[in-house]
């Protein structure tokens, strides 16, 4: 340190020494408080207060060189600012064990303090300060000298969550708050989706025929089979085929319109959304139960793009409530999205939100079962009186099921997919339904509830139903695959169901 004295009000060096002159200050003190002291002395025995006076700065013994070192400029030290999260998620799991390990052999992050309120704890059960493991992570990620201002720390930053993420604990000391509950989640259930139709293609009123065969059209039917039927199609395929057949559209520019109107009838709408058509004054609400299908014998009617549906009710529009007879005023279009009443319609129709969406969810599982295993034909056979005793068996186990209070999922859309599951959290039920008892049978209910358990990713207790006679040979195959046997029996179309 170099010695110094200051002096007030002196013209050379020659009056350094002048009696009165000396400013008496601490020279340990902080700057702050050094400076604090020289304005009350420079200024006592005054009324002012001001700053504003010619001082010396004295010293003796101290080199040409000393001194201008002493004096020369110095860098202001760079302001830390918070680096932006994309650059804090570059550390990774394998800059935090680099970290870890450093700090475990005796290294140190020096400009980070001990931790005061939480422990970052390694899976041996050692203490680490949070800070300084993120802060050498960090390090080893990016070329700086990591400071305490680059990041936070604390509950829902990323300092603990990509610690958390390298698998260390993060253990509140001192009273330190305690890790925040999560807020409930609102999980976004896959309810179905509401559509209105006109069904006039072509501008021709095709509702009565079109709903006297359990189906819904749009118009565009010189589309060929092969595109409707595509499930990979893209919308620039679907614009570019219309305007080649439709020239109109184009100079009319409504080959947008066309191509949306094409889009969401093939593609859009799925199976189990919900299609209102208004006609003379009423509302048929409809579930569509099918994919697209093209009948080329109803081209010339303009009816050749279809899809298969099941009347749900008709009600007069004037009965509706408010908010679904507006949003059925529309104008312009073969068809609309009801997004803005879709809570309005569900409620109407009465439908379990929950329920609905482990439908979608079976439909969504058993399109994929069919892009794993493919399609398969069967065979043409002897014209037969058939039964619907499928049907009758299933009516009757998910009446046997809501007796006892269970919430009961029909998946049964097409061949491949098991028939029934009930909704539980804690032990749901996968049924697979057989009228036959022969073993082809069983493999084939075998394979459908583990394949189908698979595909939903959850676990299930799998249960084959099938007509009384099982023997105990194939009762035993099927238990070693965790799937149980409910037989069943009928006397004059009543059903009972016998539980293992």
């Amino acid at each position: 340190m170099i010695p110094y004295e200051i002096y007030l009000g002196i013209r050379s060096s020659k009056d350094t020494f002048l009696p009165g002159r000396q400013l008496l200050f601490t020279k340990e003190e902080p700057v702050a408080t050094r400076f604090d002291q020289l304005i009350r002395e420079m200024n006592a025995g005054t009324k002012s207060r001001g700053a504003w006076r010619t001082l010396v700065v004295a010293t003796s013994e101290t080199s040409h060189d000393q001194l201008k070192l002493a004096l020369q400029p110095f860098e202001p030290t760079p302001k830390i600012v918070r680096l932006p999260a994309e650059i804090l998620r570059k550390v990774e799991t394998a800059h935090i064990d680099r970290a870890v390990q450093k700090l475990l052999g005796g290294g140190d992050a020096p400009n980070f303090e001990p931790s005061r309120d939480y422990d970052a704890v390694t899976s041996e059960g050692i203490p680490l300060a949070p800070k300084k493991v993120f802060g050498l992570a960090l390090e080893y990620a990016l070329p700086i000298e990591a400071h305490p201002g680059h990041f936070s720390a604390g509950w829902g930053q990323i300092c603990f969550e990509a610690l958390e993420a390298a698998g260390l604990r993060i253990v509140p000391k001192n009273n330190a708050r305690e890790r925040p509950k999560a807020p409930p989640v609102k999980i976004a259930l896959a309810i179905p989706n509401i559509y209105a139709y006109r069904l006039a293609p072509s501008g021709i009123d095709r509702v009565v025929e079109l709903l006297e065969d359990d189906q819904i059209a749009i118009g565009w039917s010189e589309l060929d089979e092969q595109t409707v039927l595509n499930s990979s199609i893209t919308k620039d395929e679907i614009r570019e085929k219309l305007a080649v057949l439709y020239p109109q559209l184009a100079a009319e520019k409504r080959i947008t319109h066309g191509t949306n109107q094409v889009w969401r009838f093939i593609q859009e709408v799925k199976v189990n959304d919900i299609v209102i058509v208004p006609h003379l004054g009423k509302a048929h609400f409809l579930r569509v139960i099918g994919g697209p299908i093209y009948l080329s014998h109803k081209v010339k009617d303009d009816t050749a793009i279809r899809r298969d549906i099941s009347k749900l009710k008709t009600i007069a529009i004037s009965n509706l409530p408010s908010a679904i007879r507006e949003g059925l005023v529309f104008r312009g279009h073969a068809s609309i999205r009801l997004e803005h009443i879709k809570d309005a319609v569900i409620d109407f129709l009465g439908i379990d939100r929950e329920l609905a969406a482990e439908e979608n969810e079976a439909v969504r599982a058993e399109k994929l079962m069919y892009e794993a295993m493919g399609s398969y034909v069967i065979p043409a056979k002897d014209e037969i009186i058939v039964t619907r005793k499928h049907a009758a068996v299933s009516e009757a186990l998910i009446r046997h099921l809501q007796s006892k209070g269970l919430k009961v999922v029909n998946t049964r859309t097409a061949g491949l997919a098991p028939d029934l599951y009930t909704m539980c959290p804690t032990d749901p039920m996968l049924f697979e339904i057989k009228t036959g008892s022969g073993s082809g049978d069983y493999l084939k209910a075998l394979g459908q509830l583990l394949f189908y358990e698979k595909v939903r990713g959850r676990s299930f207790r799998k249960i084959l139903v099938a007509p009384t006679g099982i023997k105990q040979l194939t009762s035993s195959i099927l238990e070693s695959f965790n799937v149980e046997v409910v037989e069943y029996t009928e006397a004059d179309g009543n059903f009972t169901f016998r539980w293992s």
